[in-house]
């Protein structure tokens, strides 16, 4: 009897060691990636000569300028006979730029006005020539999600079959823009291309990209609820006024200007709204007035 208890305890043992070494061997996933590209886990540790923003890009990674407008990120392994099929890309386009085909990679100005023309999450467009719509399998864009990105908020544009890519390959796209740039950024990942980027790590890198300057006026689409704003002293007295502004879901607050679109002036408080313009940081408002509320900015609505 004693020997059965021994062997029952070694036996017993072996099996939790076996779990343990087992559980070792399991990679740990990476972080769940935050919309919120302060909270990113990945901090930017490339800075582009030319325009000088900045990103997270994963070791290892070859950085192929294209021109001074494009830049390629991709794993060092990859065949170049073919050119890679995994990659992170950033293109700028700059006003001088906005009129051009074929210059900056992933743009063209009829593609560009297709894709922010889309708005609700699951709309799609084909970007195939009007004249071959057979092609439209391969061009075709959906708004998959929308993100944080710098000060902005971003639609992020998928293509799960990418025209002349393996098959398998997917594209997210994000289009991102201030009062200077556009900045077309995005990745190809999956597919029978031998090295790959792990996708979560590209949407981290995407994440983490943050413009020289974000001071200035920029272009951008916030979505939130529509509240009336809140005072920073509310410790004082409070005036009955109601401004409204737009709560977005971080909790950041923006004082509204339709300007002349009075017929967008309809919501009511509490309603869940999307709008496009431009944001005017706070400390580029002289008026008295705003300085009153706690915003970062007063967005002046185009769309």
């Amino acid at each position: 009897m004693k020997k059965l208890f021994i062997g029952i305890g070694v036996v017993f043992v072996v099996l939790v060691i076996g779990i343990l070494f087992v559980n070792k061997q399991v990679t740990s996933p990476l972080p769940v990636p935050s919309e919120n590209p302060e909270d990113s886990v990945l901090k930017p540790n490339y800075t582009d000569p030319d325009f000088g923003y900045t990103l997270y890009i994963p070791k290892g990674m070859i950085i192929e300028k294209q021109s001074i407008y494009s830049t390629l990120f991709y794993p060092k392994d990859q065949s170049q006979s073919q050119g890679p099929a995994n990659f992170i890309y950033i293109s700028v386009v700059t006003p001088d730029m906005r009129d051009s085909v074929g210059e900056v990679y992933n743009y063209n100005p009829s593609d560009f006005e297709k894709l922010t023309g889309l708005e609700a999450l699951g709309d799609s467009v084909n970007l195939a020539f009007d004249d071959n719509p057979d092609l439209g399998q391969w061009f075709t864009y959906t708004i998959a999600d929308e993100v944080n990105i710098d000060t902005g908020r971003v639609k992020i544009f998928e293509n799960t079959k990418p025209w002349e890519f393996p098959a398998g390959t997917t594209e997210n796209r994000f289009i991102y823009g201030t009062a200077e740039n556009i900045y077309i950024l995005g990745y190809y990942t999956g597919g029978d291309s031998g090295a790959t980027i792990d996708p979560r790590e590209a949407y981290q890198s995407i994440l983490s990209f943050k413009v020289k300057s974000t001071n200035a006026p920029y272009q951008t689409t916030l979505s939130g609820e529509y509240v009336c704003l809140p005072h920073k002293d509310t410790s004082g007295p409070q005036t009955m006024e109601c401004a409204f502004g737009i709560k977005t879901p971080d909790g950041t607050h923006y004082a509204v200007d339709f300007g002349e679109n009075g017929d967008l002036t309809q919501f009511v408080a509490g309603e869940s709204v999307t709008l496009s313009g431009l944001v005017t940081p706070i400390e580029y408002i002289s008026t008295d007035h705003w300085q009153i509320y706690d915003i970062v900015g007063i967005f002046s609505v185009t769309k």
